[in-house]
């Protein structure tokens, strides 16, 4: 059986949705992974699920032969992942609809229906806006992790930008470039006030200096070189303190509690049958050679070296 064979008959899992829309895109993503391999398309069943994002309802009621197995399995989905929501309900209402009709509501109808529970706008084309873009902020400028941190949410958020800000005309650049300078303006991080001091200075002219695109690479320069200096950092500790890890393990294998005990005993037993004691005659040394080796479990009987006979 070929792969697309097998993927025609695996399950579509979709993880629960959010209930925060902070967090909506991160699971589009997710869904998109899963029906791409569940398709078994790869890249061509990755688009065929991001046609819900820019599609209306009506348009995802039409479905490609090619698609008819994957677009069951992807309502089946749907309507398991968001029970007891409000999406659930629409989604009910909108298969009992079709059904009195004798039609079949399409999967990519379903997953539009959850993707519009996190609009934000009326028009339904938005999910971040300007009044987002104003809204994020940086904690600390003197801060690396707050930089990073603040740096992850503005790129996170430009990514669910839709028209008009998610164009690179002038005027959205120029916003862009506005709010982002707002925030990392007064820093006073070596490795972002030269490049802050560059853009200061370059004359207006100086379009390659003075832009948007200026300020986000100098920052993503600062936050990836102090990424490696921290790590060059945790290298060198390491490597003064001396190996760890497997390899500075010693040769044998460290014992287990219970193999301790049971080797403390032997070695106790060993000792009086070695020294003839009463409690334990010495011809029993033979009968104790011929009991389960616990301290081998290390790989090395410790009786056997004791009387010279090297490794079981």
């Amino acid at each position: 059986m070929c792969i697309r064979d097998r993927a025609k008959k695996e399950a579509m899992k979709l993880s629960t949705p959010p209930e925060k829309a902070i967090q909506a895109k991160a699971w589009q993503r997710e869904a998109k992974a899963e029906i791409a391999k569940s398709t078994g398309r790869g890249k061509e069943g990755w688009a065929w699920a991001r046609e819900v994002e820019y599609s209306t309802f009506q348009e995802l009621g039409v479905c490609s032969p090619d698609f008819y197995s994957a677009d069951v399995r992807l309502l089946a989905a749907c309507t398991k992942v968001c029970k007891y929501t409000n999406a659930a309900t629409r989604i009910a209402l909108e298969t009992d609809k079709l059904d009195l009709i004798g039609e079949m509501l399409c999967g990519r109808q379903a997953l539009w229906i959850i993707y519009d529970e996190f609009r934000t706008d009326a028009s339904k084309d938005l999910l971040f806006g300007i009044t987002h873009m104003i809204a994020i902020k940086c904690t600390d400028n003197d801060s690396i992790p707050a930089i990073r941190t603040y740096f992850n949410r503005w790129n996170y958020l430009l990514l669910g930008l839709k028209a008009p800000w998610n164009s690179d005309s002038p005027e959205n650049q120029a916003t862009k470039e506005s709010l982002f300078l707002e925030q990392i303006q007064s820093s006073k991080l070596p490795l972002l006030t030269g490049a802050l001091n560059a853009y200061r200075m370059a004359p207006k002219s100086d379009t390659a200096t003075k832009s948007y695109d200026y300020l986000w690479r100098a920052v993503k320069f600062m936050l990836d070189k102090s990424l490696e200096d921290s790590n060059l950092v945790s290298l060198n500790s390491s490597l003064a303190k001396g190996p760890s890890g497997p390899a500075a393990l010693h040769d044998e294998p460290r014992l287990s509690r219970k193999a301790l005990a049971a080797q403390k005993k032997l070695i106790a037993a060993f000792s009086l049958a070695s020294n003839n004691s009463p409690g334990l005659p010495a011809s029993s040394v033979k009968d104790l050679k011929s009991l389960p080796c616990f301290a081998f479990a290390a790989g090395k009987c410790l009786r056997t070296a004791a009387d010279g006979e090297g490794e079981e």
